[in-house]
């Protein structure tokens, strides 16, 4: 508020001033005759200036006045235009960096094929806890296949491979009359019973059937054996166990490594999870950024486009009615100049009786460094020390504020922050 009163004695405004009422004045003479009085404990304030001619003071003020609204407005509005091209060049930048940061979320996911990540790792999760499940289901009918067919090849060690079909039961002598009998016929069909064949064959038949009747011939037992059907079956069962235990072996191999693929996409989809979501989170803080800008970019113009001041002008001077009494400001300039004087004195005095340091003006001249830092007043509950298990005191606030804006004011090309004394 201050420095913005403070404009009110630039040369340009002092000197349009004067040229706007036909005044040939130095622009020093108009800052001597005007003076300014703050109101109490408010933002009012009011211009007066002291001029031979009264008609002229009131014109002088007045147009002082519209001159330092005009400057002020001018001011605002440069530093509008300059807000809003600042904001408006960082605008341009975030959505320049926010298109090309959505191309590249969307090159990411036509890359990975995937449009949401959270329900393409959720389906994936779900495949692979399904074929978990089948995979352990198929090795333990594996394992119990492998068992029963070591307990088929137990029991076909125990079963016997051939079996007794049949037993007949012979009598030798009887089955060679048989046979010399059919012997007999055949040679009786080419020759007569008086060739010495057929004679000889009659011979060998009359003998056994002596032998027969007197009960010479014994019946001996023969076996007829076969493939033993239980072996069979078992060596049957044994072979479909094998195809089988073929089948579920492949089944298990399969379902193992499209496990082992599923696991190796969710990780991929995981680390490809945690990247979109770096962009997302990117995307989305840029969005706010933007919002942010968008809205100081408008205000800006906002500002720009009301074209507003600073200050409000509430009265115009008056032309006085009255001359200022010379007495009054004589007896109050004396007063002041004495009381200035003797209170320059004793500060003075007190400043050199006093030994302490109480400025940073003091520690700047008397160690020679630029940047000093001042707590100006500690809290009364608190002593000179900062405990860390305390970092929300008061004074560890202020450090660390110092602190901050030390190390803002470093360059950290050339500087390094070493003790805080």
């Amino acid at each position: 508020f201050q420095t913005m009163l403070d404009t009110l004695m630039l040369p340009s405004i002092l000197g349009s001033t004067l040229e706007s009422a036909g005044i040939a004045a130095r622009p020093t003479t108009l800052a001597s005759a005007v003076s300014l009085i703050r109101g109490r404990e408010s933002n009012l304030f009011q211009i007066k200036v002291t001029w031979d001619d009264p008609l002229v003071a009131a014109s002088l003020t007045n147009n002082l006045v519209t001159f330092f609204l005009k400057n002020n407005r001018a001011m605002r509005r440069a530093e509008a235009e300059k807000v809003f091209d600042y904001y408006s060049l960082q605008l341009t930048d975030v959505e320049a960096k926010a298109t090309d940061l959505d191309r590249q979320i969307q090159d990411f996911q036509r890359e990975k094929s995937v449009i949401n990540f959270d329900r393409q790792s959720e389906i994936t999760l779900r495949a692979i806890s399904d074929i978990e499940v089948r995979h352990r289901s198929i090795l333990a009918e594996l394992a119990e296949i492998v068992r029963n067919d070591a307990q088929l090849e137990a029991r076909i060690e125990e079963t016997p491979e051939m079996t007794i079909q049949t037993t007949l039961y012979k009598s030798p002598l009887k089955y060679k009359l048989t046979e010399l009998e059919w012997t007999l016929e055949q040679l009786r069909g080419r020759y007569t019973d008086e060739n010495p064949k057929v004679i000889e064959v009659i011979d060998q038949v009359n003998s056994l059937r002596a032998v027969i009747a007197e009960g010479g011939d014994q019946s001996t037992p023969e076996n007829i054996y076969a493939i033993n059907p239980v072996r069979e079956s078992l060596l049957m069962k044994q072979i479909e166990n094998q195809d089988l235990i073929s089948i579920k072996s492949a089944q298990a191999r399969a379902l193992g490594e499209s496990l082992a693929q599923s696991r190796f996409e969710i990780t991929q989809l995981t680390e490809s999870q945690r990247t979109y979501s770096g962009l997302v989170q990117e995307r989305e803080s840029l969005s706010d950024l933007l919002d942010t800008l968008r809205n100081r970019v408008e205000e800006a113009r906002i500002m720009m486009e009301n074209n507003q001041a600073d200050f409000d002008l509430v009265n115009t001077a008056e032309v006085p009615r009255e001359s200022n009494p010379t007495i009054k400001k004589l007896i109050a300039v004396a007063g002041a100049f004495l009381g200035a004087g003797f209170a320059l004195f004793v500060a003075f005095s007190l400043e050199v009786i006093d030994p302490r340091i109480k400025t940073a003006r003091e520690v700047r001249g008397l160690a020679g460094i630029d940047r000093v830092y001042e707590i100006t007043r500690l809290p009364d509950d608190e002593s000179g020390w900062t405990d860390p298990a305390n970092p929300d005191a008061d004074l560890a606030v202020v450090i660390r504020r110092i602190l901050n804006n030390l190390q803002s004011e470093l360059q950290p090309e050339d500087s390094q922050l070493l003790a805080i004394t």
